[in-house]
Parts: structure tokens; sequence; C-alpha cells
């Protein structure tokens, strides 16, 4: 402990036996930005793939399509958040990270779904947003 002379120890109990069980920490429940979540797939469809190998190019469809399924299974599946009564903020976190792969009629290449490289991604991502429909009829 400090200023004690005995050395530091990690947050956690022994039990009978004399094992050691670290304290786990809880799950982050704070609710999330869906402008932030945005902006930041916004910054990886958007990278500057100038400089890039073509095999670089593309995964670069594969992994924006896996972090936006991570996000949506993160931020809200696993926070709960049709279960919270937070369905509005839930569908506003999945349209604000699935908008930037849509693009739009002005800029039709950023349909990243679109490349034909991402195939599995997408579909993980359909199952994530099909989970989040469950979710909301559920808490509906």
């Amino acid at each position: 402990a400090n200023g004690t002379g005995d050395p530091k120890r990690a947050a956690g109990t022994f039990d009978a036996s004399g094992a050691f069980h670290p304290q786990k920490r809880a799950k982050s429940m704070k609710l999330p930005d869906p402008q932030a979540l945005g902006a930041r797939v916004e910054r990886k469809v958007t990278a500057d793939t100038s400089q890039w190998s073509d095999q670089r190019h593309k995964d670069h469809a594969s992994d924006v399509l896996a972090d936006i399924e991570k996000i949506v299974r993160r931020e809200v599946l696993e926070k709960a958040l049709c279960q919270r009564g937070e369905v509005e903020l839930a569908w506003d976190v999945c349209a604000a990270v699935v908008e930037p792969v849509l693009g739009d009629e002005d800029d039709p290449g950023r349909r990243i779904y679109g490349w034909g490289y991402a195939e599995w991604d997408m579909s993980q991502l359909a199952a994530a947003l099909v989970e989040v429909m469950q979710e909301t009829r559920r808490a509906g």
C-alpha cells in the first residue's frame, strides 16, 4: 500500500483456499452519442486510400462494416438500450453508423456495401440489425 512499504495489491478477494479472485468491472452503461459514433464511421469511410495497396483497399469495406457491426452490438445490444426504454436512441445509433456507408445520389461511390468485397460483413451487420428489431419488438 502507499507509504507502508508493503507491495501494491490488485483489487479483489481471496477465497478459503487462498486463491485470488480479481474484482470484475461493471459494463459501461453510459448512453451512446449517435453523432460521435456516426462521425467515427464517417472518418473511416472517407479515409484517404490513395497510398493503400490493392489488398488493403479491398479489405477497407470489410473493415468498415465489421466496425459498424461491433458498434451496434456494443452500444445498442450489450447496453440493452431497448430493454431500458431507449428504443429511439437505439435506432438513432443504428441510423447514424449505417448512414455513412449508404452514400447518396451525388456520391454513389461511398456505397461501401455495393463494392462487392464485403458480403460476409454485410450479412453480419444485417444480423445485428435484425437483433435490434427483435429487441424493439420485445420492448414495445
